[in-house]
């Protein structure tokens, strides 16, 4: 993880948490690891950060960006009740 905290800091100095997207890279990312390994990892980069941050970068960002809606048709809010 101390390798990619000078990696994370600098993208959230320079783009601000709002503007960021989560993303896995797979599947190269499975040459240093697996999935769940960079979902973790990335929870703790990103722990310092409030809720609101964590939460548009793990996707509400995206939803916005992109303007996609956040309920789905069984009234889920992929948002909000996650």
């Amino acid at each position: 993880m101390p390798r990619l905290r000078p990696w994370v800091d600098a993208m959230l100095d320079m783009f601000g948490a709002h503007r960021i997207l989560w993303g896995s890279d797979w599947p190269v990312l499975l040459l240093a690891g697996d999935y769940a390994r960079w979902a973790v990892a990335c929870d703790e980069l990103l722990a310092h950060l409030s809720d609101g941050e964590r939460n548009g970068i793990w996707g509400g960002n995206a939803l916005r960006f992109y303007g996609l809606q956040t309920e789905v048709s069984d009234g889920h809010d992929l948002v909000n009740d996650a």
